[in-house]
């Protein structure tokens, strides 16, 4: 199976999109947890459970999202 970096990246601004637009207008600390409920539960539900390897990823994307959000903020 090949893997489409671009399709996934695409599908995830997509999707992260979404959730922004749900979480609009939301309590920060609850939406933080309702995130966290759901990668959980998704998680416990693979067929190869890897929490810590996900936090990871999602750390670091995060991380990346976060000073790319700032650079834009500064510069406007």
């Amino acid at each position: 199976m090949t893997v489409d970096v671009n399709k996934i990246a695409a599908e995830a601004v997509r999707t992260a999109n979404d959730i922004e637009a749900v979480l609009q207008g939301r309590d920060t600390a609850a939406s933080y947890m309702a995130l966290a409920m759901v990668i959980g539960a998704a998680e416990a539900k693979a067929e190869e459970p890897d929490l810590h390897g996900l936090m990871r990823i999602i750390t670091q994307q995060a991380f990346y999202t976060f000073l790319d959000a700032r650079k834009g903020a500064r510069n406007e």
